[in-house]
Order: structure tokens, then C-alpha cells, then sequence
């Protein structure tokens, strides 16, 4: 297991190398994008926030879609309303969501014109250690959180 585990950890450099010389896409290039891998998204040319997903496309499209969840946009909103992720009721997405639906879909319009960039990862475990790795490396941990309930 230990050569495995090496062996993946040897392709985190190389495919973050990858990622970062692959072309910034826009909503309408979701054409262009591989099934399965690792995604960043930017804002103003600053890496934002990191996923991973077994259907790219599906996943980018459900950032900006209020019915399917549009995580990343609900992370912007918290920080707009410098309120904590502390799970209370008062603060569920569902709360926050009805409080402030124009203040959400401000959010939902800035991720949907920010770009992104991805690379293509077929094996699950290089999926789910290397975005870890991009998280740390990029650097957005402002909204990609390693925090558990």
C-alpha cells in the first residue's frame, strides 16, 4: 500500500502543473470539459475554489443552479454576511436562503462569470488526494474548508 500511496503523491507536482497550464473555460466552453477530475475556480485571475467530481460538467453547472445546491456561491454568500459556517439553525442554508435571496443571487451571477480551469483524473483516490494538494497549494482555503460536523 505504502508504494501506492508514493506513487500517487508522485503525480501531485505533475498534475498540478497540468491544471495550471490548461486553458481558463467559461460556462459556455462545459463542451470542452473531461468527465471526471479536479476543477479551480477564479476571480480575477485568483484560484477561488477547488472540487472534484466523477461528472465535471454536472458539478460546474450545480455552482451555479439554486436547486442543485450551488455550493460555492453559498460559501461567497457567508463571507458577504461575515457569518460562520457553525451549523445552528439560524444560520442553515435554508434560513440564510429566504433572509437573503438577492444577496444569493449576486453570488450565484459572480460564480457564474468567473472561470475555471480543470484537469482530467480518472482514479478516484488521485481525485480526492489531489485536490487536497490544490487546495493547499492554491491556496483557497478561505472556501475550501478540511472542517467536519
Amino acid at each position: 500500500m505504502g508504494t501506492e500511496f508514493q506513487d500517487i503523491v508522485g503525480e501531485m507536482e505533475p498534475l498540478l502543473h497540468k491544471l495550471q497550464e490548461s486553458p481558463l473555460l467559461t460556462r459556455d466552453k462545459l463542451h470542452c470539459v473531461p468527465d471526471r477530475g479536479v476543477y479551480v475556480f477564479y476571480e480575477e485571475g485568483k484560484p477561488k475554489y477547488v472540487g472534484r467530481s466523477n461528472d465535471l460538467r454536472k458539478r460546474i453547472k450545480g455552482h451555479v443552479a439554486p436547486n442543485a445546491g450551488a455550493t460555492f456561491a453559498f460559501k461567497l454568500l457567508r463571507k458577504k454576511l461575515a457569518i460562520k459556517a457553525d451549523y445552528s439553525p439560524e444560520n442553515s442554508k435554508a434560513t440564510l436562503l429566504r433572509r437573503y435571496p438577492k444577496e444569493f443571487r449576486e453570488q450565484l451571477e459572480k460564480v457564474r462569470n468567473m472561470t475555471f480551469q480543470v484537469v482530467a483524473i480518472e482514479d478516484q483516490q488521485v481525485q480526492y488526494i489531489f485536490e487536497a494538494y490544490a487546495i493547499i497549494s492554491l491556496g483557497t482555503t478561505e472556501f475550501n474548508s478540511f472542517e467536519t460536523t
